[in-house]
């Protein structure tokens, strides 16, 4: 830890406060410390080397019953258009019944398919969906979790209340479909760690 106060103080700190104890004294250094710039070509989070798009990305697209098919179509093409992996996961096993009476398989089960599996998800729920997904504890568990990982959540108006449910927070990562989702899918959003993290 000692060694960290001369790397980096604020981190140092951080990590004290998360074991609970005192920030120590910085060790001794064989040469003076020398600061350089920051090089923008190092960085994973900005910089060159930051994802541009949701290419080789998974993004589930969560339906449930009365979920409207022509929104999961459309989004299902959006995402393999820029190269990601458009993935479905419903409460039941066998899928969901859409709106418009046709049936849908699922890739992955609720219960089975945590949102820790994908890179951003899209919730795609119909007023009668997601009133009752509002008693599934998988459900709620499934939309906090991602944004908790700081995760784009793209969603219809009618799936507001689980997120609300799930304490989700307006962001630029809380979007409707279209653009907005496909550039905030592209990576996380850093931003939110300080409102879902104390040690952020």
């Amino acid at each position: 830890m000692s060694n960290l106060v001369k790397v980096d103080p604020t981190l140092a700190a951080r990590v004290a406060d998360g074991l609970n104890m005192e920030v120590p004294k910085a060790s001794p250094t064989a040469a003076p410390v020398k600061d350089m710039e920051l090089s923008p070509a190092l960085r994973i989070i900005e910089g060159p080397l930051a994802p541009k798009s949701i290419g080789g990305r998974t993004i589930a697209i969560f339906i449930a019953d009365g979920s409207d098919p022509a929104v999961v179509d459309e989004l299902t093409s959006q995402i393999g258009d820029v190269g990601g992996r458009p993935v479905i996961v419903a409460h039941k096993i066998g899928g969901a019944k859409m709106s418009d009476g046709s049936a849908m398989e699922a890739d992955f089960q609720l219960a089975g398919g945590p949102s820790v599996l994908f890179d951003a998800i899209a919730v795609v729920l119909s007023e009668v969906g997601c009133a009752q997904l509002l008693k599934e504890a998988a459900a709620v568990q499934f939309v906090m979790h991602a944004f908790g990982h700081l995760k784009a959540i793209g969603h219809t108006a009618e799936a507001r209340p689980l997120l609300d449910k799930a304490g989700v927070e307006a962001d630029e990562g809380i979007t409707d479909f279209g653009k907005p989702f496909i550039k905030a899918a592209a990576t996380r959003v850093w931003a939110r760690e300080p409102s879902v993290r104390m040690l952020a």
